[in-house]
């Protein structure tokens, strides 16, 4: 391969073995000289390591840390590993497409900084979604078209949310995007590291919104998402990501975090990734987009996805907002009504959106891996 690669293809890994292995072996099937496969591996064992060892190929850039580290640290350590011009980042159940390859060569030609999709593959493997045991893929067809977008008008829009289903914004991201490593640099020289918070992709994402004045967002799928049993996603699906922080796995072998003054402190995916968000811009030292924080919105979101889970903590909640906003309960709980209202608008208003929209959507149920899945989207794209 080309000893400066144009794009670097982050996977931060652990204890998921089979999958990590799957996800690069699809993207070696690209045979792309101009592509490089960056692994952090924290696994208790020796199975990537020994898979990588046997392919022997220059392609892979690997390190296998035994000692405990943070899921974020894992990140970090991955992204130094990266050489590439472009880099994207993606989950070891995840892979790429190859538009990910020819999109990054089109943004280095004409110089841009940053491209993401907003018609990305899901893939559930076998076993990770109930009534699928041999997998479910869902494609999303598009045309070629590509728009320009200004990140800071829709990072407010995102803060006005309650910094919530920031995948529903034009902005750009390294998870499943692509972005110029100069700019990773920039966020890292300016903070101290490339990730933060407890959500690498989120905290990412917010800390280049702050510096890339304009993202590229493309129709056509760049990778494909993965869920497999073991993941965060089929974790969430099955409503297991709530309760106190204290219950948070995201905090093993990080010592002393701190939390937010912003964010309400309890575990669940809403305040992880209004957390992290939070922890990007204050890191980056936006006191001004932090003003524009709604944070009955984030209480909104976070009590119609939780309500049933944690009902105690979300009454807690409730009342140390109420408290806190110095609001009567009359007039807090008359606040949290528009809230609902808001958000159950925005929601009608994606599905009709979605429903309007001439995307073709096609859905597979038998796919036993990964490789098959990129399978099934270049028939589709070359029907």
């Amino acid at each position: 391969m080309n000893t400066t690669p144009l794009l670097s293809i982050l996977i931060a890994t652990k204890d998921r073995e089979f999958y990590c292995i799957e996800s690069i072996k699809s993207i070696l099937n690209f045979n792309s000289d101009i592509i490089e496969i960056c692994v952090s591996d924290n696994s208790n064992s020796d199975k990537v390591k020994d898979f990588v060892e046997q392919v022997n190929s220059a392609a892979i850039k690997y390190i296998h840390t035994n000692e405990k580290i943070s899921f974020i640290e894992n990140f970090n350590r991955c992204m130094e590993l990266a050489s590439g011009k472009y880099v994207t980042l993606i989950g070891d159940d995840d892979t790429i497409l190859k538009t990910s390859i020819d999109y990054a060569v089109y943004a280095d030609k004409n110089n841009i900084d940053s491209i993401s999709s907003d018609n990305n593959i899901s893939y559930y493997w076998p076993g990770a979604l109930k009534g699928y045991p041999d997998g479910l893929e869902t494609i999303i067809l598009a045309s070629d078209g590509i728009r320009e977008f200004h990140p800071k008008k829709y990072l407010s829009q995102l803060l006005g949310n309650g910094l919530q289903h920031y995948l529903l914004y034009p902005l750009p991201r390294t998870y499943h995007g692509i972005v110029k490593r100069e700019k990773l640099m920039e966020v890292k020289n300016k903070t101290g590291k490339f990730f933060g918070g407890l959500s690498p992709d989120i905290y990412s994402s917010i800390s280049l919104s702050c510096i890339i004045e304009k993202h590229y967002v493309v129709d056509v799928p760049l990778s494909i998402a993965g869920v497999c049993a073991k993941s965060a996603s089929a974790s969430n699906i099955r409503g297991e990501h709530a309760g106190e922080m204290s219950q948070s796995p995201l905090l093993n072998n990080i010592k002393d975090y701190k939390w937010s003054i912003y964010i309400p402190y309890f575990y669940s995916v809403n305040t992880i990734w209004a957390e992290s968000a939070m922890k990007a811009l204050e890191d980056m030292g936006e006191s001004s987009l932090i003003n524009e924080f709604n944070k009955f919105r984030l209480m909104a979101h976070a009590t119609i996805n939780n309500r049933k889970s944690i009902p105690k903590i979300i009454k807690r909640e409730n009342q140390l907002l109420k408290a806190e906003s110095k609001k009567s309960t009359a007039a807090y709980y008359g606040k949290m009504a528009q809230e609902y209202a808001v958000i159950v608008k925005n929601k009608i208003e994606l599905i009709a959106k979605n429903k309007l929209s001439r995307k073709k959507e096609y859905t597979f149920t038998k796919v036993s891996n990964i490789s098959d899945a990129i399978a099934n989207f270049d028939n589709l794209n070359n029907s």
